[in-house]
């Protein structure tokens, strides 16, 4: 929870607002955590049990559409290739 109230302050900061400013309640965020975490242990378990999973084709696919929304899409792409 202390890590998403840093996000949270960090993207404020971003924005030009003090997040000083604004009380963060961890507690206000814990709803929507739980529902991302339970979200993802079930798509986790259908794709699992489905046997579902990403061609290598579609992933290159995928990263060279993103990389082209930077200015050198070439060394972006390279980059995530490698991390993949």
């Amino acid at each position: 929870m202390q890590n998403m109230v840093q996000r949270m302050a960090a993207e404020m900061r971003e924005q030009g607002m003090k997040p000083e400013d604004v009380n963060i309640d961890p507690e206000t965020l814990r709803a929507g955590a739980e529902s991302r975490v339970a979200l993802g242990l079930i798509l986790s378990e259908i794709v699992r049990t489905e046997g579902l999973g990403a061609k290598p084709e579609q992933v290159k696919a995928l990263v060279q559409e993103a990389a082209q929304t930077y200015e050198q899409p070439g060394s972006r792409r390279a980059l995530a290739l490698r991390e993949a």
